[in-house]
């Protein structure tokens, strides 16, 4: 099968998966934080009044709402903002105040006030959809115009990923499964090269692509290894110790130490 044409199945049924939305969930998600950030937010000073139960209350909410359908809580925050901008009609400090009351600033408002009570690994973690460790089975660089600004262009690389193990996933992904994963070369903090039929450790989220497109991205934005973590021989290379567990790590020793940390969060 032509490569492209693979790709691009995979994409069309990865996005068709992606339009279940289960509103109930991304609902019941968006009226925790509320009620939690009301709580635990003076919304006066901006000062937090959070306990340790809140700690594990806001971890646990936010490790199950995207475990069980992080693309309905994406498609609710891109109906939150699309609101806003209909509602400030242009006014700039209309937005950013109406912007704090929606679920992404919510969300993110909490996560910042939990931030000081974490270690570094419990919150990179609780931030990341997904870690799993794949085989990249085929790599692919594309030219594409920009969704937002017309006669600009980005340079978008898709891999295809065979799921070999999950570390930290939702109910979309499953091990022996075959996913595409995107991001622009932009995003990159340093080059990389991946090679066909090499395994690494990837971290990944859900990103929205447009009105109806829902893809599954790279995370560039940790630390600075652009997201590349080559594993050869069971030995993850973090060049930049991203994770605190040294430079090189064992691929169990990694997923058994990410684990106990999810552990506490349940």
């Amino acid at each position: 099968m032509n490569k492209f044409f693979s790709i691009a199945m995979l994409l069309v049924i990865q996005n068709l998966i992606a339009q279940e939305y289960n509103s109930e969930a991304a609902e019941r998600y968006k009226e925790f934080l509320n009620i939690k950030a009301e709580k635990t937010i003076n919304n006066n000073m901006g000062l937090n009044k959070i306990t340790p139960i809140d700690v594990l209350e806001i971890k646990r909410e936010i490790n199950l709402a995207y475990q069980n359908d992080p693309v309905s809580i994406l498609k609710m925050k891109r109906k939150s903002y699309k609101d806003i901008l209909a509602e400030s009609g242009g006014d700039k400090t209309k937005y950013n105040m109406l912007k704090k009351k929606k679920l992404g600033g919510i969300e993110t408002k909490l996560l910042r006030s939990i931030k000081p009570m974490l270690s570094v690994q419990e919150y990179n973690l609780l931030t990341t959809q997904m870690i799993i460790k794949g085989t990249v089975t085929n790599i692919i660089e594309k030219r594409e115009q920009s969704i937002d600004v017309m006669d600009r262009y980005k340079d978008i690389v898709y891999l295809t990923i065979k799921i070999k193990d999950i570390i930290k996933g939702n109910t979309r992904i499953a091990i022996d499964d075959e996913i595409v994963v995107f991001y622009n070369k932009s995003w990159l903090k340093k080059n990389v090269e991946w090679v066909r039929d090499e395994d690494y450790l990837f971290e990944l989220e859900f990103r929205s692509r447009g009105e109806k497109r829902y893809e599954i991205g790279l995370i560039t934005y940790h630390g600075n290894n652009s997201g590349y973590y080559p594993i050869n021989k069971e030995i993850i290379f973090d060049e930049e110790n991203y994770f605190r567990y040294g430079t090189r790590i064992r691929y169990h020793d990694m997923k058994t130490n990410l684990l106990s940390i999810l552990k506490s969060d349940e």
